[in-house]
């Protein structure tokens, strides 16, 4: 009775309505989730006052993880395309930019992709289990590596024996292992971030890239729907230096040339990024080619900061294309896709 009832529904009324009614139903049921109120300002102070609540952690699994749930496709897999040196390459020009990649890359085009700007008055209030980060984020790797990729600076860690820090609760149905952290940031202070709020720019972010561990590999996990979960950070500027880059800053020098890498010192995941306690998260794409769908979004609610001569020394750094800034995909349509806000007290 039920499937004829919902074929019903979908003939009469399409797919996107019949799920707008569902939500409404069911928040109303709950009080789950709500309209975050809209705020005015600029992009300074934005980022606190977008996130932070007073409400407790609630002490059980309500609506949000629910309607999570069943926002995930089926967990099938696809299959990759090999390698294609003949491919453009893409960069963050007129000729290889954003605007470009969709010709080589099809799904850069696709309907779930990211960044996107995180609009208060979109968004749904939610509670759920708190993100739960592994103690390796607070212990020191064996080593780490810089690597200037002609895109971006990337960090690379390994773990030995213990393996990486993994992450799950939250969105997350299971748990998901470090792969790597970049940067993407602008040529001046009032934009370079990927994610937009209210459409205010930050001069920087980072990506925190995790893979699904049951999957084994970045790679095969790219062939799954909720293969990538990554935790990004926004930056704001600062007088004082950030103790979160000053392990990284230093060390830029080395790998000023595209395709450079470097040893540096390790440090705990844990000194770099903090684990946030409110974010905002949405299921996107990667935001460079091949942009594929499957990605977990949590974005902290929490700026980080970072001073004039930090931002220098990544403005410094030379691409492929000559030097390396505004290196950051222009939002992305929603294309109907919800944003929940999630926060934990302490």
């Amino acid at each position: 009775m039920y499937t004829t009832m919902l074929q019903l529904l979908l003939r009469t009324l399409g797919s996107a309505a019949v799920i707008a009614l569902l939500v409404a139903c069911c928040a109303d049921a709950t009080g789950d989730t709500k309209p975050v109120a809209p705020l005015s300002g600029g992009a300074a102070g934005v980022v606190d006052t977008l996130y932070q609540t007073s409400e407790a952690p609630p002490s059980e699994l309500t609506g949000y993880r629910r309607w999570w749930s069943s926002l995930w496709p089926v967990a099938s897999p696809i299959n990759l395309p090999e390698a294609d040196d003949r491919k453009m390459h893409y960069g963050y020009t007129e000729y290889n930019g954003p605007a470009t990649w969709s010709l080589e890359y099809p799904i850069c085009g696709g309907n779930h992709q990211s960044p996107v700007d995180l609009s208060s008055n979109r968004m749904l209030r939610a509670s759920g289990t708190p993100l739960r980060w592994s103690a390796a984020y607070w212990h020191t790797p064996d080593n780490m590596t810089l690597m200037n990729s002609g895109h971006t600076v990337e960090l690379h860690a390994n773990w030995g024996a213990e393996g990486a820090p993994q992450l799950s609760g939250g969105p997350l149905r299971a748990p998901y292992t470090f792969w790597q952290m970049h940067f993407h940031w602008g040529t001046s202070d009032n934009h370079g971030s990927e994610h937009t709020i209210n459409n205010a720019s930050f001069p920087m972010e980072v990506h925190a890239v995790h893979y699904k561990s049951e999957y084994g590999s970045p790679r095969n996990a790219l062939r799954y729907p909720d293969g990538l979960a990554v935790v990004g950070f926004l930056f704001q500027m600062s007088p004082d230096a950030s103790s979160s880059l000053t392990n990284i800053t230093p060390s830029l020098p080395q790998v000023r040339s595209a395709g450079s890498s470097s040893r540096i010192p390790p440090v705990p995941l844990a000194t770099i990024i903090n684990p946030p306690r409110a974010y905002a998260t949405y299921q996107g794409s990667l935001t460079t080619p091949p942009c594929s769908e499957g990605v977990t979004w949590m974005v902290s609610g929490y700026s980080m900061s970072v001073s004039t001569e930090q931002l220098a020394a990544f403005r410094s750094l030379a691409s492929h294309d000559g030097s390396m800034g505004d290196n950051f995909r222009p939002v992305q349509p929603l294309n109907g896709r919800e944003i929940f806000y999630v926060s934990q007290s302490s």
